[in-house]
């Protein structure tokens, strides 16, 4: 799986514009669909098409980021982290297809 990472730099009043950057990775994650009769995560409505996300904990996610596996990008809905102890063992991801 491919994450891409878009990070918003400063202001430049010459362009009127932000600086852009954008960087891509390889993660481990698998992509899961919703349980049946899964209607919110997090607070929020899963709809047609939603899936799970559950990613590695190096990976450290980010709502900006874009998600790619099996040609499909996913953008996140939310994220949650399971980290008994205080330590992170993986995240959660409700994502939709863009």
């Amino acid at each position: 799986m491919t994450v891409t990472r878009v990070t918003t730099g400063t202001y430049d009043p010459a362009t009127g514009t932000n600086a852009v950057t954008t960087s891509t990775a390889t993660v481990k994650g698998v992509v899961l669909d919703f349980g049946a009769g899964v209607s919110m995560v997090g607070g929020n409505t899963v709809t047609a098409g939603d899936k799970r996300l559950v990613l590695e904990a190096a990976a450290a996610p980010d709502m900006n980021d874009r998600f790619t596996a099996n040609g499909k990008t996913y953008a996140p809905v939310s994220i949650g982290e399971v980290n008994p102890a205080g330590v992170t063992v993986f995240f959660d991801l409700h994502v939709r297809s863009n």
